[in-house]
């Protein structure tokens, strides 16, 4: 074991989806610990054990802002809530630990941004809407692949994402009034919105693509409107 290289030493350890048995290891064996900044994939959740520890929310960031901090390049990083602590949440009205709140976030983003690709964050229900989506898109330039679930968020001073091809499910958007969409394959991407009956303006920009493919957007009027019942503007 000790004469094991580097190299399959931190390929056992991105194999391991758990971030609790990658910490296991790195106390169990000194070279685990030696080739942990290395590791580009973090996959961390809040268990209700570990939420009800002392002063458990400023705990789980501190641990989570620790590990950031070591490692070289991340391009995988998933945070989030354990389903039974969501429900702990949701039944004591508890508006912790938000995961999604954007002073945290401003934390750790930018010693992720230059090489992440794959965002995932799990919340409980924000009290008002969370302004994390425009400060990522105001980062991570790479991000291919991002899922923002059980947050309540807000889109104002988003900037342009030309590389994400995966998007979170949208679940709905209670408050959305003014939409501006501007995406290559539009028509996949409506089809994952519900019926949103609150949007009044609706901008759908496609100029800066080129014109072979719109024939792939699956875009149509009627599914537009089936979706957006209710704008008074289309572009």
């Amino acid at each position: 074991m000790d004469e094991l290289p580097d190299s399959l030493l931190l390929h056992i350890l991105s194999r391991l989806d758990d971030f609790t048995d990658v910490a296991r290891c790195r106390v169990a064996w000194k070279a685990f610990d030696t080739v942990f900044p290395g590791l580009q994939s973090i996959n961390l959740r809040c268990s209700l054990k570990w939420h009800n520890s002392s002063n458990p929310s400023v705990s789980f960031k501190k641990n989570f802002l620790d590990i950031i901090s070591k490692l070289e390049a991340v391009e995988s990083l998933c945070i989030g809530l354990e389903g039974a602590l969501i429900s702990n949440l949701h039944n004591n009205n508890s508006h912790d630990p938000c995961l999604t709140d954007v002073n945290f976030a401003k934390e750790w983003l930018p010693m992720v941004s230059k090489s992440l690709k794959s965002l995932s964050i799990s919340d409980y229900y924000y009290q008002h809407p969370s302004n994390v989506l425009p400060l990522i898109s105001a980062h991570c330039y790479k991000l291919v692949n991002l899922k923002l679930d059980v947050v309540d968020l807000s889109v104002d001073n988003m900037n342009p994402m030309p590389m994400l091809t995966s998007v979170l499910t949208v679940k709905k958007f209670e408050n959305l009034k003014t939409l501006w969409l501007d995406i290559k394959y539009i028509g996949d991407l409506l089809s994952k919105f519900p019926i949103t009956r609150t949007v009044e303006t609706l901008t759908l920009e496609s100029r800066s693509w080129i014109s072979t493919d719109a024939t792939y957007s699956k875009l149509t009027l009627g599914k537009v409107f089936t979706v957006f019942p209710n704008v008074l503007g289309q572009n």
